[in-house]
């Protein structure tokens, strides 16, 4: 630096000789490049060099979370719905999981695990076959079956229609009771499901319909919600449609359906998977039971059948009020949702004392409450001592049944 001495004429000697020595200290200072920082490299003054930051975001989606490992480290966003949760066994102890809680899908039976009156359905129409919770309204030249799904399906059974003509009809569907169907109305909702056929493609149209009668399945006049067109292909696919349901009067009750005609003549599609729920996008799949113990408890407050465990099984005892005429009284498993209003049998009789009497028919008493007991009305031709007790069993088959049904 020139100094109070430094005569004038040496001034320009003097600031350059100083410039080139603050160019000289101050070199690892020039360089770099962008989003460097940087770094003292020894307790020397003016040490430095210019070094890219180790601690970089490693986020590069929407939704990404900045987590740890042994390292910084990026938590990928998870898939609609899911929500996020402690997990030791995962590299940053935390893991995206889709909801398991019971009561979330409102369609019982969308898991087709319970098939108390068989696993199959031929040609039929207008009734509950197969598949618990289930009506088959139509059926045409085409049956329907339990199938097993592959490892690693969202269920263990679907349904599957197969066609027995080139000219063929299936319109499957089930209902929500008013309770169920309560927490739904007024809010946005999304039913979704899974489908896949064995060639070719199927069009399956999933239509919501909706009425002002409650509890019901056919009676009242159907409004549709919703009705997309679904493709169906060889490739196992999950569909969906979301909508608004109204929360007025009109909407006290609620039906879904699946209608296909015409595919191929000995081809079938399967159905499994079934979910309604509140909220825009369709979350994993869970039955509406939670469990399959819940499952079974839920099917069987709409309709209980027990049989085909031994030639004699026993379903319940009473007495006998006349001579071909008794009132016997039936356990049931769980409360069903009114007093069974129908019974279907098969293979009965009325046993005392080692005599057995074959059952001709079977009613429903109408002083019955379905809470815990049904109390039913079995007719014999003759031979009953009146007042004497009796059993309602099984006649020397495993075939014989008896169920009760409280269906929507």
């Amino acid at each position: 630096m020139p100094t109070s001495t430094s005569l004038v004429t040496n001034l320009p000697a003097d600031f350059n000789t100083f410039g080139q020595a603050v160019d000289t200290s101050m070199a690892q200072l020039k360089g770099g490049s962008t989003g460097q920082v940087l770094s003292k490299t020894s307790s020397t003054d003016m040490a430095f060099t210019w070094v890219t930051p180790t601690d970089q975001t490693p986020l590069t989606t929407k939704g990404d979370l900045f987590t740890y490992s042994t390292a910084d480290a990026r938590l990928a966003v998870g898939n609609n719905g899911e929500t996020l949760v402690a997990d030791s066994s995962a590299s940053t102890g935390l893991r995206y999981q889709g909801s398991m809680a019971a009561g979330k899908n409102a369609v019982i039976g969308g898991s087709f695990d319970i098939w108390q009156r068989g696993t199959a359905s031929t040609t039929s129409q207008a009734a509950y076959t197969g598949a618990d919770r289930w009506f088959t309204f139509t059926l045409t030249n085409a049956n329907s079956a339990q199938v097993t799904l592959a490892a690693g399906s969202p269920c263990t059974y679907g349904v599957k229609f197969t066609s027995t003509s080139a000219t063929n009809s299936v319109l499957y569907g089930t209902a929500l009771e008013s309770q169920t169907l309560d927490p739904l109305r007024g809010q946005t909702v999304t039913l979704s499901f899974y489908a896949y056929c064995s060639t070719g493609t199927v069009s399956l149209i999933s239509y919501v319909q909706k009425n002002a009668t409650p509890n019901t399945l056919q009676s009242g006049t159907w409004t549709t919600v919703s009705s997309p067109t679904n493709t169906v292909t060889t490739t196992p696919t999950r569909f969906s449609a979301t909508f608004a349901i109204a929360g007025d009067s009109t909407t006290a009750g609620l039906r879904i359906l699946f209608g296909a005609d015409n595919f191929t003549n000995g081809a079938n599609f399967v159905i499994y998977g079934v979910q309604l729920e509140v909220g825009s996008v369709a979350t994993q799949f869970t039955r509406a039971g939670g469990t399959i113990q819940g499952e079974l408890a839920a099917c069987q407050r709409y309709y209980y059948r027990q049989g085909g465990l031994n030639t004699y099984q026993t379903f319940g005892g009473g007495f006998a009020d006349q001579t071909t005429t008794a009132i016997i009284q039936v356990p049931l498993p769980a409360t069903m949702r009114v007093a069974p209003t129908s019974v279907d049998f098969s293979t009965l009789n009325l046993s005392t004392g080692g005599t057995n009497t074959a059952v001709t028919s079977l009613t429903i008493l109408s002083n019955n409450n379905g809470n815990g007991i049904a109390v039913v009305y079995p007719v014999v031709a003759s031979g009953l001592t009146a007042n004497r007790p009796y059993s309602l069993t099984a006649n020397n088959s495993t075939n014989g049944f008896l169920g009760l049904s409280a269906e929507l």
